[in-house]
């Protein structure tokens, strides 16, 4: 009932819930689905350890927008990035992850999922410099099309001696103008 329940409204914020069997048949019920209602979830502090994660990045590109806070492991996060970066036909324009250490996704991962989303938030993300330099450097060659907002805010920062790496390059950012988008960082 809980997932017949939610699937049939736009858009579902859970917060904590504890109940590991009610997620993961909300998650199992929208990898299964080929249309729904539903086009937007926000999970916050769940414990997804019961959930297979092919099913959940089935449901994540069944979505149009994803939120998580606090709630990826290190392989799961690598298998969204590339269950995103791949998969035809793709739903989600928006993914917003918060608090989340994306350290362990290849550079060449994130930014291929990147560069097919429309908006991205990292915000308090764990991200590496070769990962920031890899993604700016897809922007800066317009190889991300379509995303209009980028969000880095409080990311944590390259580690001393190697910021150069992450800016350099001539005309980082503008030598592409038709690439509308913000970035926060």
């Amino acid at each position: 009932v809980f997932a017949e329940a939610l699937i049939r409204v736009e858009s579902v914020v859970i917060n904590n819930v504890t109940h590991h069997e009610k997620i993961r048949a909300f998650l199992g019920k929208i990898a299964s689905l080929d249309s729904m209602r539903l086009k937007c979830i926000d999970l916050n502090r769940i414990n997804l350890s019961s959930v297979s994660p092919a099913i959940f990045c089935e449901a994540v590109v069944k979505l149009k927008a994803l939120t998580v806070h606090e709630i990826l492991h290190s392989n799961l996060a690598t298998e969204i990035f590339t269950r995103v970066g791949h998969f035809e036909p793709l739903k989600l324009k928006a993914l917003s992850l918060h608090a989340e250490d994306l350290s362990s996704v290849s550079p060449a991962v994130l930014t291929q999922a990147v560069s097919r989303l429309e908006k991205v938030e990292l915000s308090y993300c764990k991200l590496s410099p070769s990962q920031l330099h890899a993604l700016l450097c897809e922007l800066a060659e317009g190889k991300c099309s379509k995303l209009k907002h980028l969000d880095l805010h409080d990311c944590d920062p390259p580690v001393q001696g190697e910021a150069e790496h992450v800016s350099e390059g001539p005309g980082l950012l503008t030598d592409h103008p038709h690439n509308l988008f913000t970035l926060e960082y």
